[in-house]
């Protein structure tokens, strides 16, 4: 999802919010609903403010949605959500969510999300390097000879991903 827009629809609900504490009227799409949670939360991150992204995708959560998701929404919310967890440092919960995210995209077939997991697995192993916790995850992605075929991957991206 490009920065703009997030950033444009980040203030979108800005200006929702400000009108709606000065008493004012002014309908945003998709104001109150999951999806305005989704691009709120992804904004939140985008901006830096990792504690508030949390707050507000725990709203729609992918390890029990309040709501019902198709799949491969699912599994974006679980990458967003590790995102959140691993600019907080919050080692387990990064955990939960990555091998949610890993086995779900794994029995969905989604090649790209279970990229987007191997990466941010990449960025756990960085922050967490001697976690038993977290080197034990190695084992999610060596199904099917996954793991070879991730790390080719990020060393030649393809051309959407640059």
């Amino acid at each position: 999802m490009s920065k703009r827009l997030v950033a444009t629809w980040g203030l979108l609900m800005s200006i929702s919010l400000i009108t709606q504490k000065a008493n004012l009227v002014i309908c945003t799409p998709f104001a109150g609903t999951p999806l305005s949670f989704f691009f709120d939360g992804l904004n939140q991150l985008e901006l830096g403010y990792p504690g508030e992204a949390e707050k507000i995708l725990a709203h729609i959560d992918g390890l029990q949605p309040k709501i019902q998701l198709p799949e491969r929404v699912r599994i974006e919310l679980l990458n967003y959500q590790m995102k959140v967890f691993l600019a907080r440092k919050e080692r387990d919960q990064a955990i939960t969510y990555l091998e949610e995210a890993a086995n779900a995209s794994f029995s969905l077939g989604s090649e790209r999300h279970l990229q987007e997991a191997f990466a941010l697995f990449r960025q756990m192993q960085t922050i967490w390097r001697h976690e038993p916790q977290v080197q034990r995850l190695t084992d999610l992605f060596l199904r099917e000879g996954a793991l070879d075929r991730l790390e080719r991957l990020l060393d030649d991206p393809p051309m959407l991903c640059r």
